[in-house]
């Protein structure tokens, strides 16, 4: 599968202002490749991520899911850092 993400952009509305945690964000990824995202805590890697796994809805723009000939399955799967299952 590829991803197209075009003029990307996610807000969350704050106490007292918006919060842009992703503005104006174009990329897309190439069959087979390794893709990498880096940068400092706060900066929207996992803003980005859940965007484009279908958790958030972008303000403004799109992510495109592009499917590759033989592909049945569109989904993105996403695995959180965080422990969040219990075996209680």
């Amino acid at each position: 599968m590829q991803i197209r993400c075009h003029q990307l952009a996610v807000e969350f509305p704050g106490s007292e202002q918006t919060v842009q945690a992703i503005r104006n964000l174009n990329f897309e990824t190439r069959h087979g490749e390794f893709l990498v995202i880096v940068g400092p805590s706060g900066c929207g890697q996992t803003t980005l991520l859940r965007t484009v796994a279908g958790l958030l809805q972008p303000t403004q723009g799109t992510v495109e899911k592009i499917r590759l000939p033989g592909e049945t399955n569109g989904n993105v799967r996403l695995v959180f850092q965080e422990n969040s299952l219990s075996l209680g």
